[in-house]
């Protein structure tokens, strides 16, 4: 990514929050360390029920960060659905 997707707001708060308060969402930026996963081809897709009870498909975005140092800390995600943030297990709203 060059630059942020107006449909995630994440703020470098949010972003420090998971990846810890030595990185900025800038300096992530500026090295090419974001990625954006648009699972836009899925909005509108038909929700079904095979081959038993109802299914439902949804259309996130995910952004995922690599470490200035390149080591993984686990897992970490932000989504727009809810505006929710969590690492691992714990809830960050």
């Amino acid at each position: 990514m060059k630059t942020l997707d107006e449909r995630l707001p994440i703020i470098d708060e949010q972003y420090q929050a998971v990846m810890g308060t030595q990185d900025t969402l800038d300096a992530a930026l500026a090295d090419g360390r974001l990625y954006l996963a648009d699972y836009s081809a899925f909005d509108g897709a038909v929700n079904g029920s095979f081959p038993a009870g109802q299914k439902f498909n949804y259309a996130p975005l995910a952004l995922f960060a690599v470490p200035p140092d390149g080591q993984s800390r686990g897992r970490s995600q932000w989504t727009t659905r809810g505006r929710v943030l969590w690492k691992g297990h714990e809830s960050l709203r």
